[in-house]
C-alpha cells in the first residue's frame, strides 16, 4: 500500500561498503527536501556495513534496515521494493552519493509533470588517485517519449540510479530486477518498466555522483557466452518492443544494433577467457551462428574495434578463431 504522505522511498543495496557508506547515507540525510524513507538492505556484508546502518537507524526513524544472506544486488533491490511505501522509488548505490538538492529537484518536477518516471543525468566522480576530471552526462529537459533514443544513446537508461519510478506501476506490473543476471540487470529493469509508462520527464540536471575508484577501473568482469548472449537477446528484444510501442523513427535501429553488436562480440570474446574457455569445435559453431549478424560498421573507433572489424569481415570462421585466439593469448 502506498503511503501518500511519503514521496520517496530511497533504496540502497549494501555489500561490504563500509569505506563509502557513511558518505552515501549522510548525503541523503543532508537533503534540502526531507520527505523520504531510507531503506538500507544489507546483502550479507562481512565488514562493518550492518553496524553503520543500524547506528544511523537508531538516530532517525525514517531509516529501515533489513539484512539478508548474500544474494546479489538484484535481490537486495527487490527486497527494498517490497518494503517501500512511498509514491516514488529511487535507487542509490552504497559507494555513490547525491547532491543536496537531488530530491528537491525531483519533487518539484513531480509536482509539475506527475510523471511515471523521472530521468536525470549523472556526474562520474573519479577517485583522486586516478587523476581524471569529473564527467557530467545529462540531456535536455523534455516530457517527450521521442527523446528516449537520444537518452539511451548517452547510456542514461543503463543504470537504475538517477531516476525515480512510480512504485504503484512497479507493483501493478510485477516488475523486478532479474536475479539470474549479475550484470546488466539495471537496463533490463528500466526497459521492462518503460513498456508500461504513460508519461515521463527528462531533467536537464545531474546531481547523482557515480563514484569510480581505482579498484573499479582495474576490474573488467567477464561472463559466459551463454549468459552474455541471453542478456543481448533480452535487452535487444525489449528495445525493439519499446520502439514499436512508441513509434520511434528508424534511426533508433542503429543505436539498438550497435549495442547488440557490442554485446554479441563480448559474448564471443568470453569464449577465449580462461574462466569460460570453450574448445575449438564449440567456438567454430558459435562463430558460424553469430558472424553474419554483426553490424561491424557501427562499432566505435579505436585500435581494438578496428582489429575486431577487420577480423570478423574475413567471414572465414577458422581464420577468425585463430586471430581471436592469438589476440587473447599472445598479443594481449
Amino acid at each position: 500500500m502506498v503511503n501518500s504522505s511519503v514521496q520517496f522511498s530511497i533504496i540502497i543495496p549494501i555489500y561490504n561498503a563500509e569505506k563509502y557508506l557513511v558518505r552515501c547515507i549522510q548525503s541523503i540525510l543532508d537533503q534540502t527536501y526531507q520527505n523520504f524513507e531510507l531503506i538500507l538492505v544489507n546483502d550479507g556484508s562481512q565488514d562493518n556495513s550492518l553496524s553503520i546502518s543500524e547506528r544511523y537507524a537508531k538516530k532517525d526513524d525514517r531509516i529501515k534496515v533489513v539484512s539478508q544472506k548474500n544474494q546479489g544486488v538484484s535481490s537486495a533491490r527487490n527486497r527494498g521494493i517490497e518494503l517501500a511505501k512511498a509514491e516514488y522509488v529511487t535507487f542509490i548505490d552504497s559507494d555513490d552519493f547525491i547532491a543536496s538538492d537531488y530530491l528537491k529537484i525531483f519533487s518539484s518536477d513531480a509536482e509539475i509533470h506527475n510523471a511515471d518516471i523521472m530521468i536525470s543525468g549523472t556526474i562520474i566522480k573519479y577517485e583522486k588517485s586516478l587523476k581524471k576530471k569529473d564527467i557530467i552526462i545529462r540531456h535536455i529537459d523534455s516530457t517527450k517519449s521521442s527523446e528516449i533514443p537520444d537518452v539511451d544513446k548517452k547510456f542514461l537508461l543503463n543504470p537504475s540510479w538517477g531516476k525515480c519510478y512510480r512504485r504503484e506501476l512497479i507493483i501493478n506490473h510485477c516488475i523486478e530486477f532479474d536475479e539470474t543476471f549479475h550484470f546488466g540487470e539495471d537496463v533490463i529493469f528500466n526497459f521492462t518498466y518503460l513498456q508500461y509508462v504513460s508519461n515521463l520527464s527528462i531533467l536537464n540536471y545531474a546531481g547523482y555522483y557515480y563514484f569510480q575508484s581505482k579498484s573499479d577501473s582495474l576490474v573488467k568482469r567477464q561472463y559466459s557466452y551463454e549468459k552474455t548472449k541471453e542478456f543481448a537477446t533480452k535487452i535487444t528484444t525489449l528495445r525493439y518492443q519499446l520502439m514499436n510501442r512508441l513509434k520511434f523513427n528508424n534511426n533508433y535501429i542503429c543505436i539498438i544494433e550497435k549495442q547488440n553488436t557490442l554485446y554479441t562480440i563480448a559474448s564471443i570474446m568470453s569464449m577465449y577467457s580462461k574462466k569460460f574457455k570453450k574448445n575449438r569445435i564449440q567456438r567454430l559453431k558459435i562463430l558460424k551462428e553469430n558472424t553474419n549478424i554483426l553490424e561491424l560498421q557501427l562499432l566505435p573507433k579505436g585500435l581494438y574495434y578496428s582489429f575486431l572489424a577487420f577480423t570478423f569481415r574475413l567471414r572465414n570462421v577458422y581464420l577468425i578463431d585463430q586471430l581471436l585466439y592469438i589476440y587473447k593469448y599472445v598479443i594481449k
